[in-house]
């Protein structure tokens, strides 16, 4: 279930549903904790925890600066189609949704730089979310194929190996 709302996370805990956050990781932190306080151990599950889900963007690429030369293009074309649905719809568009490409690396949307950098910057907001799963989303806007790819390489080669997984 997807929300930012901790009375959402309260309602997906008692109905056993895993979670999908985005924002800033302290107030996705607020949705983890209600989801927690208001999960029921299930004995037959094993009291096997849901996925509690955090959202990015993420580009990697050889430096910060040409992940960040990457990305910002591409952010500018998504957002630009992601605010004309809502504005088709006569519907407002989200009132967080970060309206340049700076506001959105600032609001923790997008997460770019070298592999080293973004795994650290990934594993501090997972941590300060109280996140266990990771939503990374490689394609948006007119992204280049092979970005998106050298950004999948790098996340499992030098970042999910890292970790000991694969």
């Amino acid at each position: 279930m997807a929300t930012n709302r901790p009375e959402s996370a309260a309602w997906a805990a008692a109905n056993g549903a895993n979670l999908a956050c985005v924002g800033p990781s302290s107030a996705v932190r607020k949705v983890t904790d209600a989801f927690g306080a208001h999960r029921e151990p299930n004995d037959e599950a094993h009291d096997q925890m849901p996925f509690l889900g955090l959202l990015r963007m993420v580009v990697i690429a050889r430096s910060e600066i040409d992940a960040y030369s990457l990305a910002a293009s591409p952010y500018a074309q998504w957002l630009e189609r992601f605010k004309f649905l809502y504005e088709l719809n006569a519907i407002p568009t989200p009132p967080h949704l970060p309206l340049t490409f700076d506001a959105a690396i600032e609001s923790e949307l997008c997460v770019v730089g070298t592999p080293a950098s973004v795994r650290q910057v990934l594993l501090n907001q997972l941590e300060e979310a109280g996140a266990n799963y990771l939503l990374c989303q490689l394609a948006f806007g007119n992204l280049p194929l092979d970005a998106s790819l050298c950004t999948a390489t790098a996340i499992q080669s030098e970042i999910m190996a890292g970790l000991g997984r694969q």
